[in-house]
């Protein structure tokens, strides 16, 4: 396994893993790959979608706002 891969642990219902296994068959690619394509199309269309831009633009300045204060505080030790 390369050092960029990181193993993923997730609970699907039955009829989903079926489904995803008939796909990868069809697609003669193992079921890793379906998963990662299905990750990937997820994150394509979330990107894509203004309402998802904005919250993850008020996500990053929260965030911007908790290291700011983590690292004034510890200019302050």
């Amino acid at each position: 396994m390369s050092r960029h891969n990181k193993p993923l642990s997730a609970r699907i219902p039955a009829e989903q893993v079926k489904a995803l296994g008939i796909v990868a068959r069809v697609e003669g690619v193992n079921l890793s790959e379906v998963l990662r394509a299905a990750a990937e199309d997820y994150i394509s269309r979330r990107l894509a979608d203004e309402g998802f831009q904005q919250r993850l633009e008020q996500a990053m300045a929260e965030e911007q706002q908790v290291l700011e204060r983590m690292r004034s505080r510890g200019t302050r030790a």
